[in-house]
């Protein structure tokens, strides 16, 4: 499933690319999930014992290839909640697909994030010499609504000048 994943994100950020060139006609793109995110969620698996070695080996492999072929994101943007406010929105939300997601899982996944822009920031990453990250806090006493205005300046890739 997650090799299915890796292919199916590779595509979504290759054409990602191509349109943000002007190629396609577009001034860019956005995404919600990039390849090296899902990568989080493969490792995920890999460390609760759901993908062999090999087949982790197989993967990281892929990734390798993958992540070097594709032009590297402008920005990174981390929505920065506590999980334990992650897990109280998702209980408010009552969505079937995150019916059950237990607290330990949101732990373990922000902590997966937090890794990632830790390699993001020191360069570790094939594409991290060219994305700039922000991190922006998303708990409810950090950012409120009359804020929001002044927090997506910090984010934005492109001068409007």
């Amino acid at each position: 499933m997650q090799i299915w994943l890796l292919h199916k994100r590779f595509a979504m950020q290759q054409l990602a690319s191509y349109e943000a060139t002007g190629v396609g006609g577009d001034a860019g793109a956005i995404l919600d999930r990039s390849l090296s995110g899902d990568r989080v969620f493969a490792k995920m698996h890999r460390d609760a014992g759901n993908i062999e070695e090999l087949d982790w080996q197989t993967y990281e492999m892929a990734y390798n290839i993958m992540a070097r072929t594709l032009l590297p994101p402008t920005l990174l943007i981390f929505l920065d909640a506590q999980p334990e406010t992650a897990f109280d929105r998702m209980q408010k939300r009552q969505r079937v697909a995150e019916a059950g997601v237990p607290l330990n899982y949101l732990v373990a996944l922000r902590k997966g994030y937090q890794e990632l822009l830790q390699e993001a920031e020191r360069g570790l990453m094939p594409w991290a010499h060219a994305v700039r990250v922000a991190r922006i806090p998303w708990d409810p006493d950090t950012t409120s609504e009359k804020d929001w205005d002044r927090t997506a300046q910090t984010v934005t890739p492109f001068s409007h000048d």
